[in-house]
């Protein structure tokens, strides 16, 4: 194999570190435009699944001086550079026209150079084929659902076969694909009265994430219900991205919210998980329930949920971890 040095943003659970010093000659950085500091890297190659709202407070909170800064960061990519772009992506749509680099699109639903279709999912699994802009097709396996993780995929799968991997390589490590932590992480099921509860944890904090993890749960389990136990993260956040906030939110089908999670911000007045509650009642089908104190969610969860729900617990802060005081919180009843 390529045995490569990598700095990931997240840890395989295969692993216990996002960072290891390979004998290779490729190094894997994972980077993102959160505080511009993908603009001090300087990559032969480089793979764009997106380009959201996000982080503007660092881009004078304007969405075009962030789609500038990427068509800066690809435009540095060497001549013999390629960028690996998410053409399904909005974002990424309207940088095209401006990239001076070679481009090879990616797609999941749409024509593009690396093209997946048949997508299906199964559970903790899904399959989907690949097709080569000269029309070569393969079929592919990886052990996380969701149409987002497969777009991932297309991204790696693109670069891969530029770099010339065979078909069974590129087959192979895929189908032993271990995840990562906190990405759409299964934490297991749990035995209750009439069945089982499945708890599954993850990081997404951003309205579009939060939308594509919602997704990935109703095409793996589309028969059982969603329970969402959801913690925003940052005030600045949560203000910004309000209205996509309540309509994600709405989605669900049963909302246990949190409190903000402030990530060393100060307060923003009006901006709070009890106001944000307030205003997905207005939309929701089902009432969403406030918990000023994690502690009162977690007493109250045993007379909540129900045999066959799906317990999702969604966001960047630390209440995850609780999920083993979650078990047993229910087990107590």
């Amino acid at each position: 194999g390529f045995d490569p040095t990598y700095s990931i943003g997240g840890i395989m659970n295969h692993l216990v570190s996002p960072v290891r010093m390979g004998g290779g000659d490729f190094f894997i950085a994972e980077a993102d435009e959160s505080d511009q500091s993908f603009l001090y890297l300087n990559p032969r190659y480089a793979i764009v699944t997106n380009i959201d709202h996000d982080h503007l407070n660092n881009y004078s909170n304007n969405y075009s001086e962030l789609l500038q800064a990427f068509v800066e960061f690809l435009n540095r990519l060497p001549p013999d550079g390629v960028a690996f772009l998410n053409v399904d992506d909005v974002g990424v749509q309207q940088i095209m026209s401006q990239l001076t680099c070679n481009v090879v699109m990616f797609s999941v639903d749409s024509t593009a150079d690396f093209k997946v279709s048949d997508i299906l999912t199964e559970a903790m699994r899904s399959t989907f084929t690949c097709t080569l802009k000269g029309g070569d097709s393969f079929s592919m396996s990886l052990p996380v659902p969701g149409k987002h993780n497969v777009s991932n995929a297309a991204g790696c799968l693109s670069l891969l076969a530029t770099l010339g991997l065979t078909v069974e390589h590129m087959q192979s490590a895929f189908a032993s694909f271990s995840g990562v932590g906190r990405r759409f992480s299964y934490h297991g099921e749990l035995d209750v009265t009439g069945g089982n509860v499945i708890f599954v944890e993850d990081y997404g904090h951003h309205p579009r994430a939060i939308d594509v993890t919602i997704n990935a749960v109703r095409s793996a389990w589309p028969e059982r219900r969603l329970v969402m136990v959801f913690e925003p993260h940052r005030f600045s956040r949560t203000q910004e991205c309000w209205h996509d906030f309540v309509e994600v939110l709405a989605r669900v089908d049963v909302l246990l919210l949190l409190d903000i999670f402030a990530a060393n911000e100060e307060p923003i007045v009006g901006v709070s998980g009890e106001a944000l509650a307030h205003d997905i009642l207005a939309i929701a089908k089902n009432e969403p329930v406030f918990f000023p104190e994690k502690s009162d969610l977690l007493l109250a969860l045993p007379s909540i949920i129900a045999a066959g729900d799906i317990i999702l617990f969604q966001g960047a802060g630390y209440f995850g971890y609780q999920i083993p005081r979650a078990k047993q919180a229910i087990l107590q009843g």
